[in-house]
Formats: C-alpha cells, structure tokens, sequence
C-alpha cells in the first residue's frame, strides 16, 4: 500500500474513533453517525472551495448582477451507460437517476448545491419549471428525505411532462439545500450519440453555456479510448484541457487484456490525453445502490489496493476522495484565475468613490475630505436607507416612554425622565405649600369677616353648611386658587422642558451626520410639544376650578370633612363650651354632628338647631374655632386631591398622549423615500450618499483585503 494511501486510512481511522461508539445502542443512530462523519469529511474536501464561494456571496451583496466571478459548475458528458449519474453521486453525496442497461438519463438534471446554516438537515425542491425551484411555486416538489429524491428523478426522468417536444430541452431542476459546505452546481446530461448530430450540438450548447465549468469526460473501461468521441468534444470546447477531467468507470469489470493501467494513467493512446488526466472510480453496483456512502467507499478502496490488475495504479490516479480533490482544485483555480480581474475593478471603484467624495466635500463646503458633522450609524444595506430612519423615528416614543418609566437600561442622570418628574413633582409641591398662608383658616376668616359672612341673625354655621356658603367658598379661591395655578404651572413648564431635552437628544443620536433631518424633527418635536402644554394648561385650570367650586367633592368627602371637624372640637374644646365625643355611626344625624349632653343642657328649645345643625350665635371663639377646623380640613383634602390629579394629567397627556402623537407624526410624514425628500434637503441628500459611500469604501476595502489573501 503507498504512502497516499495509508494516510487515507490513517485520517480515516481518526475520523471513525471520533465516534463515540458506546454511547450508540441501536443501528439507526449509528447509521446516522456515520452518515455525519461522512458529511464532514465532504466539507473537508470542499473547505478550499468554501473559502471562495463564500467571497463570491461577498461579492453578490456589492455588485448584485456581478457576473465577473462565480464557482464553476461541473457538467459530466460521455456516452450513455458510461456511468456519469454515479460519477456525480460519489462526488456530492447526493442521489442521481441509477440507470440500469435498459434506463438512461433523457432529461438534463440541473442541481444548484446551496448551503443554509439555519437549517438542521439537507432537504431538496425539485421542479421542471422553475430554475430556482421557488417554494412558493405550486410546481415544485419537496423532497425532505434524500432516499426519495432518486425515485422522484426516475419517475420525471421517464415520463417528460411534453411528449412532443425533446426530453433533452425539458431539464429537471433540483435545488439542495444543506447545513454547510460550498455552494455550486452540477448537471447531468443525456448520453452524446456520436451519430446524432442534435445529440452532439445540444451537449456542445450546454458546455458553452458556463464557459468557466469543469467537464467530467465518463469513459467505461469497456471502450477503446482512441475512439472516446466525448474526448473529442471536450478539447474542442476547452482546447488547453485546464478544465477537464476523465473518470474512468466500469472498473469492476477489468479484465487482463483491457490494459487498464495504462488507459488511466494515459501510456497506450496519446490521442485521447488530457493534461489533469483520468482518475479511475469503482461505482456502486445495482445491488449496492442501497448502502451508504462509507461502504461504497471502504469497497472502493479495498477494489483498487487488492486487485493485482491495478497494482501498477499509481495512487492519485483512483479513488472517488481523490477526484474530489482534482475537482474542487480546478474550481478553485478557476475562481483564482477571476481575482485579479476583480481586484481591479476594486480598486478603479474606491477611486471613482475618492473622486465623488471630494465635489461632494467641496459642495458641502467642508475644508477637506476627512471633515464631517457626525456619522451615522452603520447601515446593513444602503438600500434601506430611509426604511433604517424610519424605523429610528417611530422608536422615540417607545424610548421616551422607557424613559419615563426607569425601564430604559440608559444610565445617563439627564435622560432619566422618571426620577427627573419625580424630583419636579415634590420641589413644586413643597413650593406650593410654603406659599400658601401659614393659617388658611384665619386668613379666609378675614375674608369671611368682610364680606358679611354672617346673617343679619348671627348664627353659627357648622361644617356642611359652611362648605356651602357661596362666601366661603370665593374666599377658598382668592387665598388658595392662584397658588395651586402657579403649582401647576411650574410643573407643567418644567416637564415640557425635560420632555424637550430628552426628545432633542435622542433625535439627534438617532440621527447623527444629518443636521437638517435633525433640525426638521426636532421643529416637528416643538411644535407636538406648544400643542400638547396648551392642551395640557386647559386640563388643569379645568382640574383647579372645579376643586375650588367642590364640583368632585362627594358625599363621602363632606362626610370624611365633618367627622375630622368633630374631632378635633371634641379633643380641643374647654368647659361649657366644648363638643363631647362624635356619636356613633348608626346614630349620625342631619350633618353628622351632635352636641354633647351638656351642651343640650345648656341650650335652651327656643335656640337649639334644627337637624341641618344651626344654633344661635352665643359663644363668637367656639364659632371661630370651628370654622377654622373646618377651613383647614377641607384645604388638606383639596390639596391632596390637586397635587395627585395635576401630575397624573401632566403624565397623560404630556408623555402618553405626546408619545402617541409623536409617532402617529413620524409614519406620516417620515415614512417612505419620497416623504423623506422633501424634508431632506439637498446638502442633507448629500450628507447621506457620503455615508452610503463610505460603508460601500468600508466593504470594498474589506474585500480586497481577503482577495489578497486568497491570491
């Protein structure tokens, strides 16, 4: 055995202990074991390749109608029966159309070999119609396991969907879609007739068709090579034979007369030699149709090291492994034979970029090149520009939204709109509460004192009837009413100011290297935030004018105002004239207050109230006092109510109904290209081709980098 070859075993032998054959208790899991290795040792093969492709896919996102470079293809031709549909299977793993002496391939096999990492196992879509083997399209086929794809090719092989028309002009189209590997395609051909012209001009069409292909010639050891017509042809259609590549097939069938050796390695009939020369494959046979790859290829190798017929081979000469090899290699010099090209189409863009990028810096007005007024964020495709500002400006409101409520993970102190609000609501409440008088109740006293506030009969009045009083309740609004405004609208004015910042701020992170869209959004921001404060101003004058007028004071609030009046009477009352304990719930009457017994003792029937609670004017300090206990009572409940309902409605309508707006404001007028332009003006225009221009530099400059590598 030579060196090649016991180093074939020798990584082979490493790949198979890999396996952890203790762990696999059942024939299935082990087949599907195998299977795996089998797909890496493919991927192996193909990694050379690989590395190219993936530069093509490179290539097709700078230049998507790039036909300067792509991986070739690879198309068998020989004469039918020659055994091209196995050629293929042994090289890509995947099942072709196993003819037998009766069957042959009648219809072009077209196999596009692409790679998804996203998904898990190879699957395939098969069509006769579509090249691309759309999904979508209703004519093709899915095919997820791969042992059903040979029976579907067989059975469209035979029965052309067109009778009249050449099975040779309906191709059968198959995409394979796997996990990983290089991407590219093989074709499988019907069997060249040398004495049927339109056999001969349709396979010399194909070839031409991608000038760039390797071209398996499939001569069976059989045939006397002097007279392979399919040789013939392929010189004529790649005259150097840098792409070409004989398989010799049928090796199970060699006999002592058929000189083998020297048919392969190409020592018998010059006239037939190709400069890559021939490798000698062992195909599987009908029987074996049906076992795995590592089989056929563990009975390769055992056929070609143990037949004396064969000893003389050389060992780059057979094996399915190394024709794999001599295949990607052309592949991959057919790439490499494009870079150069490539690389210089390249580098005449970045200069065609450098020459547009100065009149694009003289007509800004910017010193040089190198000066710019900010950079925008990265852009995936500079295609979807508009689509990427778009979606920047519909996600203000969320973010302020976030903001406000401290779920934004932004840790900048002057972006935090949640604790910033908080801190305003407490400064401008104490604010609020040291500004009013330092006893509510005297001060409206005095007022009460002017304007009459008792009968021409003096009577005193008790809280109900007191909250009532029309007197009462303008002097509430003198001493209280312009202070609880002012409250208001200090906060409303200072959340406007936060909102503002915040907003301009994010606009103009969100959009920075495009000063005039910033400017636009930011005039659009203002003009949003004047509506919603005037909006907001007739919110709370309504909210502060009702409270004045006891317009949301309910029962329950007069009821909670009189028991707190009783109280404190009760607790602070001295002799004759204090008020004994409340009385107990069931026993409330009229107002909810009772006087005590000695108080009933002391009044006379002729000046005790009625139930609404009146008594005749005869004590003016105890009448003082409750008026006063009933003034601060009703200040306390009002002032809770107004510095809950005030920051409540700022939030509403300042954040939640501005963030609504906002939005609704940016899919109207920001939300395709055209809307776009007429708020861009023309030097923004400008500032935005300079930055699609210098990513497009960024990716050139990063695909030259690898094609240096490669070359």
């Amino acid at each position: 055995m030579s060196a090649a070859t016991g180093a074939g075993e020798s990584k082979t032998a490493k790949l198979v202990r890999r396996l952890s054959w203790s762990s696999i208790k059942d024939g299935a899991k082990l087949k599907k074991s195998v299977e795996s290795l089998l797909d890496w040792e493919l991927d192996v093969l193909e990694a050379p390749l690989k590395v190219k492709t993936d530069l093509i896919d490179d290539l097709s996102i700078l230049w998507p109608l790039n036909q300067q470079i792509k991986a070739p293809g690879i198309v068998v031709i020989g004469a039918q029966g020659a055994g091209k549909s196995s050629v293929l299977q042994l090289l890509t793993g995947m099942p072709f159309i196993y003819c037998t002496g009766s069957d042959s391939t009648k219809r072009p096999i077209k196999m596009n070999i692409t790679t998804d990492p996203t998904t898990d196992e190879t699957y395939t879509l098969v069509s006769t119609v579509d090249p691309e083997c759309s999904p979508e399209d209703g004519n093709t086929k899915h095919v997820k396991k791969l042992e059903e794809l040979s029976r579907l090719l067989a059975h469209l092989n035979e029965k052309p969907e067109h009778s009249e028309v050449d099975a040779r002009k309906q191709p059968i189209y198959v995409k394979v879609v796997r996990p990983s590997g290089a991407a590219y395609s093989v074709m499988d051909l019907p069997g060249i007739n040398e004495e049927d012209p339109e056999s001969v001009r349709f396979t010399e069409d194909i070839l031409h068709e991608d000038p760039s292909c390797v071209i398996l010639v499939v001569l069976p050891l059989t045939d006397i090579f002097d007279r392979a017509f399919p040789v013939a042809l392929a010189k004529r259609v790649d005259p150097e034979g840098r792409r070409t590549i004989g398989v010799v097939t049928k090796t199970d069938l060699i006999q002592k007369d058929m000189d083998a050796v020297e048919k392969v390695q190409m020592t018998s009939q010059p006239g037939v030699n190709l400069p890559l020369g021939y490798i000698a494959v062992r195909s599987a046979a009908e029987k074996e149709k049906n076992e795995s790859r590592r089989q056929i290829l563990q009975k390769e190798q055992a056929f070609f090291t143990s037949n004396p017929l064969l000893a003389g081979l050389r060992p780059e000469r057979w094996g399915s492994t190394t024709l794999k090899r001599l295949v990607v290699d052309c592949q991959s010099n057919a790439i490499g034979q494009s870079i150069p090209k490539v690389t210089r189409l390249l580098h005449k863009e970045l200069q065609e970029l450098d020459k547009e990028e100065e009149k694009a810096a003289e007509a800004l007005g910017w010193k040089d090149r190198g000066q710019s007024q900010g950079r925008a964020k990265p852009l995936s495709d500079h295609q979807d520009f508009f689509t990427k500002l778009c979606l920047d400006a519909n996600t203000l409101g969320f973010e302020i939204g976030e903001l406000a409520l401290s779920s934004s993970t932004r840790q900048e102190r002057h972006l935090n709109l949640g604790a910033r609000l908080a801190a305003a609501i407490t400064f401008h409440e104490n604010e609020a509460r040291r500004a009013l008088p330092a006893s509510v109740a005297e001060k409206v006293g005095s007022w009460l004192d002017v304007e009459d506030f008792a009968s021409s009969e003096p009577r005193i009045y008790v809280s109900r009837e007191t909250m009532s009083h029309d007197v009462f309740r303008k002097s509430i609004r003198e001493v209280c009413g312009p202070v609880l405004m002012n409250y208001a609208t200090a906060l409303l004015t200072e959340t406007g100011q936060q909102l503002e910042e915040v907003t301009h701020v994010l606009v103009q992170e969100k959009f920075t290297g495009f000063p005039w869209l910033v400017q636009s959004l930011k005039h659009e921001v203002n003009m949003l935030l004047g509506k919603k404060k005037v909006d907001t101003e007739k919110v709370l004058q309504r909210i502060v004018t009702s409270e004045m007028n006891w317009c949301f004071l309910s029962e329950a609030d007069l009821n909670a105002v009189e028991r707190e009046v009783a109280l404190n009477m009760a607790g602070k009352s001295s002799g004759g004239l204090g008020m004994g304990k409340v009385a107990p719930a069931g026993e409330a009457k009229g107002n909810g207050l009772h006087w005590s017994a000695e108080m009933s003792d002391v009044l006379s029937p002729s000046t005790r109230a009625e139930e609404g609670g009146k008594l005749s004017r005869f004590d003016p300090t105890r009448e003082a006092r409750m008026r006063e206990l009933t003034l601060d009572a009703y200040v306390r409940l009002m002032l809770r109510r107004v510095f809950y309902a005030v920051p409540m409605n700022i939030r509403n309508v300042m954040l939640n109904e501005f963030r609504h707006e906002l939005v609704s404001m940016v899919a109207e007028k920001y939300n395709d290209e055209a809307k776009l332009r007429t708020v861009m003006s023309e030097e923004l225009w400008r500032v935005q081709q300079r930055q699609q221009r210098t990513e497009r530099k960024e990716s050139l400059t990063d695909l030259l980098h690898k094609l240096d590598l490669l070359s």
